[in-house]
């Protein structure tokens, strides 16, 4: 099951604060007739991934100041990254491997000018 689901709240004109949850979801597959070191027909199972954003969106000074705060994690089941595997022929097939680190980070902007965006901060990712 894939989707997204959000939360946004505007405690005031100037003010916007969400919050944001994404489930992904990518088939496994498998290459026919091909023979690797890893074995005949090397194959994968699907790869899922959920991904947890929050942030706050404030404009400040009469829109001349804009402020954005994110912070994000994203948790892979099954990683599907591509990674060459000889071919016992001689040839080159593609299998796949597995996520060396979870992704997470966060995110501070801050813009400065006459009358930034509209009356209020928008959400662009929700």
């Amino acid at each position: 099951m894939t989707g997204t689901a959000g939360l946004q709240w505007d405690p005031d004109r100037n003010t916007m604060m969400y919050a944001r949850y994404s489930r992904g979801y990518k088939a496994g597959g498998f290459n026919v007739g091909i023979s690797t070191t890893e074995g005949p027909s090397p194959s994968t199972g699907p790869e899922h991934a959920n991904s947890y954003e929050i942030g706050l969106k404030k404009d400040m000074f009469g829109h001349t100041l804009q402020t954005n705060v994110a912070i994000y994690y994203l948790d892979y089941q099954d990683f599907q990254a591509p990674v060459t595997i000889p071919a016992v022929s001689g040839g080159v097939a593609q299998s796949q491997g597995v996520l060396p680190e979870r992704p997470q980070g966060g995110e501070l902007r801050r813009r400065a000018g006459d009358h930034l965006g509209a009356d209020r901060p928008t959400c662009r990712s929700c």
